[in-house]
């Protein structure tokens, strides 16, 4: 797959085979979709999501109990959405199945009308955000349908955006984090401004503000309470530190904010990403100390770097040149998702080694029989 949307990057640069391209296109769509929508006992969620499909009770007043049972930690969308997959004679298989295609599907869908670098967002996006498929099901969906919400940012349509809000919250409660930056996004504040919050951010952190946070508050509503408990329990994972995509994001959003007003008037949508990766760089800053929040919180917006990458080369003229920027993009990218894939996670204190491989398919494993 790797291999495939680095050829098409180039056709980004040729833009001469529209045949090829949609070929391409479709490719690799099915190609990731298939990899991880009909995986079996690979990704780190596969344990946890195959356990709650098999308490989820088959009878529809046992299920409204279920759902509004304290010990159910899952969003009423998703529990309702396993009921019916449930009812209907499938099986865990069916979710991931289901899961992958929307999401896959809703990226897909946004990408030609997002980037004019279709191919090259997909490489950046296989080893930024495509994980989300294999590791956070839910959070993934949210973060695509707040991908495919955007064009309701720039279209001024706050209805809709509300409502692509409130069927993310469905299936995941961090979905509501997005409402409110309708009202920011598409804004353009000084280039000051950008500057002052990842500052004020890198201080709060220095500071830890979150323990200190932790060790005033006692009390407070449900969703306080919610993420006073959740720190304490991922206190032992650990913070996340200045990792080196940490780096290399704030460099090219330092260079893209450098050169907004070009890039601007040559992208509709370049600044609706722009702000969003300022999101996701002052999240990463202010949750620094609990790297559990960066992951799924961060998640949501790193749509924004993913997206804000490729508008790099629209400030490149020359084409070799281009080229060359690219196949470096290129190379990060092949190294960082290689490191991924074989790196340990950490949870509750424990090293959990790589649930990524070996990688098990059940359809190869049907045809293969």
């Amino acid at each position: 797959m790797y291999t495939i949307m680095f050829v098409g990057g180039f056709y980004d640069f040729i833009k001469k085979h529209k045949t090829v391209s949609l070929f391409l296109f479709l490719f690799t769509f099915f190609s990731l979709f298939f990899v991880s929508g009909f995986r079996y006992q690979t990704g780190w969620d596969w344990p946890n999501y195959t356990h709650f499909f098999q308490y989820v009770p088959k009878q529809v007043t046992k299920l409204i109990q279920f759902a509004q049972s304290p010990s159910n930690n899952y969003e009423i969308g998703y529990t309702f959405f396993n009921f019916f997959i449930k009812i209907a004679g499938g099986n865990i298989h069916w979710v991931f199945v289901a899961f992958s295609f929307v999401s896959i599907g809703l990226v897909y869908k946004s990408l030609p009308k997002y980037t004019p670098y279709v191919f090259i967002t997909l490489l950046i996006y296989l080893f930024n955000f495509y994980y989300l498929n294999f590791s956070y099901i839910r959070q993934g969906l949210v973060a695509a349908v707040f991908l495919y919400s955007l064009r309701y940012i720039e279209e001024g349509s706050f209805l809709r955006y509300s409502f692509c809000v409130l069927l993310g919250f469905l299936f995941h409660a961090s979905a509501i984090l997005t409402l409110p930056l309708y009202f920011f996004l598409n804004r353009r504040p000084k280039k000051l401004c950008y500057i002052l919050i990842l500052l004020f951010s890198f201080v709060l952190s220095r500071l830890h503000w979150i323990e200190v946070f932790l060790n005033l508050i006692t009390g407070g509503n449900i969703v306080l309470q919610k993420f006073i408990v959740t720190a304490n329990r991922f206190q032992s994972d650990g913070a996340a530190g200045l990792s080196t995509r940490f780096i290399e994001f704030l460099v090219v959003f330092l260079f893209c904010l450098y050169h907004r007003g070009f890039l601007t008037s040559k992208f509709r949508y370049f600044n609706i990403f722009l702000n969003c990766t300022l999101v996701y760089l002052a999240i990463y800053l202010l949750f620094n100390d609990l790297k559990i929040f960066v992951e799924r919180i961060g998640v949501l917006f790193i749509i924004g770097p993913t997206f804000l990458y490729p508008f790099v080369l629209g400030k490149v003229k020359e084409r070799y040149f281009k080229a060359g920027i690219y196949i470096v993009i290129a190379g990060i990218i092949f190294i960082r998702g290689v490191t991924f894939l074989q790196g340990s996670k950490q949870k509750n204190g424990a090293v959990i080694e790589s649930q990524f491989l070996p990688y098990k398919n059940y359809l190869v494993e049907i045809i293969s029989k």
